[in-house]
Order: structure tokens, then C-alpha cells, then sequence
């Protein structure tokens, strides 16, 4: 632990800064306090060089012309050791425009900022470490973060609905899941929490809900036999969990891992072994049908683990491909009703990875890098891929940032969010406009702070309402 690490660790330690008296070392606490807001209070301007425009490429013609300003001054309010389990009333957050807004945490507060016209709100600050894992509710009233702790999107003071528990997702609404002891519960903030009773098994995996939110999968094991693991699936809408399938005996230590959902809630797909810190390595997906019969099907022994994405009713993940290099990716398909899996394209120019589906299905963004780069090149691009055919766009960057993985796309299918890293090492949003086919405009830069780097959570969540 560094000198700054023991200070704040004193700070949060003391709690609220006590009054300033003359002449007393309150004065100096004081002033130290009230610096450290001054700090996370400043948001920052991206700024980045125009690239060359190359056939199919957008060119990046104007960067950070639309920075978010600094907020005014916000009245902090303290997050103690004694969350209460009560959430007061909340009412949903109405951002400035369709393109939403992103909460993230940056230096142990939660912050709120809308993509369009820039304000930035704090919206809970503990003055101590905070666990990022932000996540907005569906009805867009809440922002959890952390092991369970929850606040108003609009503002104020925190509370544990569930009390303190692990992976922490929303269901359908505002209801939110999580994990405590191995032992799954659910519950709205304001209301009862309740536990999901599976026959004495314990919980092996994080929680999925599928794209609706009412039905939540996990992995559990029976402690009583050799590895033995069950697929279950808790109906938020009836309130209770129901067996889905058994799997064949395996390794404690290799336990699968909840993939996803396909959209129609009718298929749940799961990593034969649990991916862990490492999603670079690849695995065995299989899928396996909740109704009306049971079913399961291996889709793929060697896929890359990076996020699945649906355009429609197509997945679409991630494949090695050694045509190329030996570690070379390639996108490709697999849809019911036995999904095998198909290359999205021919082109075997570039690596791919993360691909996040446009919201009509039509086209796929993902992270590119050329498998034999030029001089001129600089790491990743962002690619958006026509699906079905074999037209390229692409995004790249240069100066004191490099591109690397988008995040999604807007409801309309205008704009991709994507992350940028600095030189210095912190990650910002970014939104690109796709929508027009002629310019690439950074907007409204959002800055993460080295906290984004953090392996096992997700220091930030767009809301689109």
C-alpha cells in the first residue's frame, strides 16, 4: 500500500471531515478532503490525431469537440459501513437524448453522465474503495455497483436491497439477483428479498438473465456427489428456480460457466469449463434447450471467449483460424436447429474479436488488427462487418490513443460506443457515427480512470431508455 493508499484508506476510516476549528490539524483534513473532490470533480478532453483515409475506412475529422464540462458542485454524501437493506422510492432517469447516458466509477464514486448535451453528475460518493461492477436497472430508475449496493439513478443514498452479495445482475425491471454463501437471492429495491430454494445445491457461477430479464440461469453442484453439475434456471416472474438439466460428472475445478441466452429464451449455452481471468483462451460451447424436449448440442470445441452476440436469431462468436496465424480469429455463425458453425466471411485480413451485433442484425462491429500490419498501422481498429456480404468500414486512431473494443450500439443503429486507452493508461468512451458513412465524430468523451482496467468487473454500463 502507497502513501496516497494509507491516506485514503485514513479518510475513509475517519468518515465525513469534522468541522474546522482555528489552529487545529482539523484544518489540514479538511483542506485534504475538499482537494480530493476538487479532483474527481474534473472530466477530462480527449484529444487525437486524423488518420489517413484508406479504401472503406472512416476518417476521424473531429476529436473531442464536444468534451464533457466539468460538474458544478455536488453535495457528497457518505457512504457508511451500515448500508441500510431499505431503498427509498425512485423514480426512472430521463436522459437528455435517445443516445442515453453511462454511470461508471471513477476514484471509489459512481458517477452519471449523458451522452449528449454532457452533464456529468456524482451521484454517490463513499470516500472509500468502491467495487465497480456498475449496472443500470432495466426500468432505468437504479444503478447498482459493487457487492449489492444500490442508488437511485437520479441520486442520493445507497442501500442493499438483497444485503451484501456477489455477482449482482438485474432482472427484468428492478429486480436484482445475486449470490450470498452460494445461495441465490432476488428481490426489488423497497421490497422483501427473497431466497431461490435449489434442493440444496450451491451456486458454481455467475448469474445470466436472458434478454427479456425474467428468467435467470446458473450452474449448481450437488456437495454430496463427485462434481455433479445441474443447470438451473429461476423464473423471476413465478419466483422460483426450476431444474433444467443435469450435465455428465466432471472436474470441480473445470465447472462450466453460463454463456447466454439466445433471444428467444428457448436456448441457454454454456462454456464446458469455467473461463475465469483468461477469456483469450478458447473452449467448448454447447447449447442446450429448455423446452419443449431436451436437447444438447456442441456448437464449438475451439471458440474464443470473448462475449457473445446475436444478430437476430444468428449467433455470432468468435473462431480460431489457422489459415492465419496461429492464434488468427475469424467471426463466424451457428443458428438452430443444430448450430454449426459457419464463417461469417472470406476475409482473412484481420483478427477479430469482441463483436457486438447492430440492433437491426444487419451489421457487426468488432475489434480488428491487421495479421500483417504495415508501418503506417497502429493496433486495433474498430471494424463494422455487413453480415452476408463482404463490405468492410473500419475506425482507427492515432496520437495519444489507441482504439480497443466497442461496447455496443445506439438504439438506432447510428452510433457505435467504443473504448479508447491513453497512452497514460486510462480508458474513455467514445461514440462514432456510423449512421451517415462519412465521418467518424468523437462525442462527448467519458474518462474511466485506470479503475476500467480492472480484471472481473465492469466499471461502466450505458443506459438507452
Amino acid at each position: 500500500m502507497n502513501s496516497e493508499e494509507r491516506l485514503r484508506h485514513l479518510f475513509r476510516s475517519a468518515g465525513p471531515p469534522p468541522t474546522v476549528t482555528d489552529n487545529d490539524w482539523s484544518i489540514f483534513v479538511h483542506a485534504a478532503h475538499r482537494d480530493r473532490g476538487r479532483h474527481r470533480m474534473t472530466a477530462m478532453v480527449a484529444a487525437a490525431a486524423v488518420i489517413a483515409i484508406a479504401a472503406g475506412t472512416f476518417a476521424v475529422d473531429r476529436i473531442g469537440d464536444q468534451s464533457l464540462p466539468p460538474s458544478g458542485e455536488v453535495e457528497p454524501v457518505i457512504l457508511t459501513d451500515d448500508v441500510p437493506q431499505e431503498c427509498p422510492e425512485a423514480e426512472p432517469y430521463e436522459p437528455a437524448s435517445n443516445l442515453g447516458a453511462v454511470a461508471f466509477v471513477r476514484d471509489g464514486d459512481v458517477y452519471r453522465a449523458d451522452l449528449q448535451d454532457g452533464e456529468m453528475k456524482l451521484v454517490e460518493t463513499g470516500n472509500r474503495y468502491v467495487e465497480p461492477d456498475v449496472q443500470w436497472s432495466p426500468d432505468g430508475r437504479w444503478i447498482s455497483f459493487g457487492e449489492g449496493l444500490v442508488v437511485r439513478a437520479t441520486g442520493g443514498a445507497a442501500c442493499e436491497p438483497l444485503g451484501e452479495v456477489s455477482d449482482a445482475e438485474w432482472g427484468a425491471g428492478d429486480t436484482l439477483v445475486g449470490r450470498r454463501r452460494a445461495r441465490v437471492f432476488f428481490g426489488k429495491p423497497g421490497g422483501e428479498a427473497q431466497e431461490a430454494h435449489i434442493d440444496g445445491r450451491v451456486t458454481a457461477t455467475p448469474l445470466v438473465p436472458d434478454h427479456g430479464g425474467r428468467l435467470v440461469a446458473f450452474a449448481a453442484i450437488d456437495p454430496d456427489s463427485r462434481g455433479r453439475t445441474q443447470i438451473w434456471v429461476l423464473d423471476l416472474a413465478l419466483e422460483r428456480a426450476l431444474l433444467t438439466h443435469e450435465l455428465p460428472e466432471t472436474d470441480p475445478f473445470e465447472r462450466p460457466e453460463i454463456a447466454g441466452w439466445s433471444p428467444d429464451g428457448q436456448w441457454i449455452f454454456y462454456w464446458e469449463t469455467w473461463q475465469g481471468s483468461f477469456p483469450s483462451e478458447s473452449g467448448s460451447l454447447t447449447a442446450i434447450r429448455r423446452t419443449p424436449s431436451p436437447a444438447r448440442i456442441k456448437v464449438g470445441r475451439a471458440l474464443y471467449k470473448d462475449d457473445l452476440t446475436w444478430c437476430e436469431d444468428t449467433l455470432i462468436v468468435v473462431a480460431p483460424d489457422e489459415r492465419l496465424v496461429k492464434d488468427g480469429r475469424r467471426l463466424v455463425t451457428a443458428a438452430a436447429p443444430d448450430w454449426t458453425p459457419l464463417p461469417v466471411s472470406n476475409n482473412v485480413e484481420s483478427v477479430w474479436s469482441n463483436p457486438v451485433c447492430s440492433p437491426d442484425g444487419q451489421s457487426v462491429a468488432a475489434a480488428t488488427t491487421p495479421v500483417y500490419p504495415k508501418v503506417s498501422d497502429r493496433g486495433r481498429n474498430i471494424s463494422v462487418h455487413t453480415v452476408g456480404r463482404t463490405h468492410n468500414e473500419n475506425w482507427g486512431y492515432s496520437g495519444d490513443f489507441e482504439t480497443r473494443n466497442p461496447v455496443g450500439w445506439s438504439s438506432d443503429g447510428d452510433w457505435v460506443m467504443a473504448e479508447l486507452q491513453s497512452l497514460g493508461g486510462g480508458i474513455s468512451l467514445t461514440l462514432l457515427d456510423y449512421g451517415d458513412r462519412r465521418t467518424a465524430l468523437q462525442l462527448n468523451p467519458v474518462e474511466l480512470g485506470e479503475e476500467a482496467e480492472m480484471l472481473g468487473t465492469r466499471a461502466y454500463d450505458w443506459y438507452q431508455p
